[in-house]
């Protein structure tokens, strides 16, 4: 029997990057009754062979990648990207005329493709598609919502940076989950966050309250403490803190000083 689709659902649904995220976006359409068209990262030469405005076209593949994905989806098609890379990617989209474009925050896991999905927040959507994002993974039973004010969605894409960077440095400084980095850390999460809050809110153009940011932090880990996090994409993340506290004149020592004790100096001394 078809599931009837919700009205912000559209009947097809591109992913780009079949990975794990990617794959969770696939069982989700599934489940939604929606027929999902997958792209690998590598090609075809445009993210959908038939275009169909209006069709959401959610990449999934590294931040690496996105200028690639971009340059290679039709122009009258990139308003439709939806775009799930953590990291600060908003300079980079909006270089290329899509600032306004669909950004989603996941605050799910999946340890491998075909594996089971631990959500440990509602995932966070902005942009046209983000009502349509919400209702897909509905259907799957992933918590989400939808985030219609900008400077708010900037402030979550700040909160998510911020335990992106500060929870992968001290995880592979100490070889620890986030869980018990709570429970061991919390004097250098509450002086890295002290140090990220300024240089985020200059960079995003909003405000990143120290006190508020922690809790959200502690929160979230808590919430997934077996999790395993590691410093990953670095140019889009601890990569780009650094250079912005360098640009902004901003201090941060704590976060300097994980990055050369994990082998990153290179990122403190660009």
């Amino acid at each position: 029997m078809s599931v009837p689709l919700a009205a912000s659902i559209p009947r097809e649904i591109v992913i780009v990057g079949p990975g794990r995220v990617g794959s969770a976006f696939v069982r989700a359409a599934v489940a939604a009754g929606a027929r999902p068209h997958v792209i690998g990262r590598g090609g075809p030469h445009t993210p959908l062979q038939n275009p169909h405005p209006g069709v959401p076209i959610i990449v999934c593949t590294r931040a690496d990648d996105l200028a690639g994905v971009i340059a290679v989806t039709a122009p009258e098609n990139r308003g439709d990207l939806v775009f799930v890379q953590n990291g600060m990617i908003g300079p980079l989209l909006a270089a290329h005329g899509l600032a306004g474009a669909t950004q989603g925050l996941v605050y799910f896991a999946a340890t491998t493709r075909a594996g089971p999905v631990e959500a440990g927040a509602p995932s966070l959507f902005h942009g046209p598609h983000a009502a349509a994002m919400v209702e897909i993974l509905a259907a799957d039973r992933i918590p989400a919502e939808v985030v219609p004010d900008r400077e708010a969605f900037a402030r979550e894409v700040g909160t998510k940076l911020a335990w992106n960077a500060i929870f992968g440095l001290l995880g592979e400084r100490y070889g620890e989950s986030v869980g018990e980095t709570v429970a061991r850390r919390r004097a250098e999460i509450d002086a890295l966050a002290a140090e990220l809050a300024p240089v985020l809110a200059r960079g995003l153009a909003t405000t990143m309250p120290t006190d508020a940011l922690v809790r959200r932090l502690v929160a979230y880990s808590t919430s997934i403490p077996t999790f395993l996090a590691t410093v990953k994409e670095l140019p889009w993340r601890n990569g780009w803190i650094a250079q912005a506290a360098r640009d902004f004149a901003l201090p941060a020592p704590t976060h300097d000083r994980l990055l050369r004790e994990t082998g990153h100096a290179a990122v403190t001394d660009a």
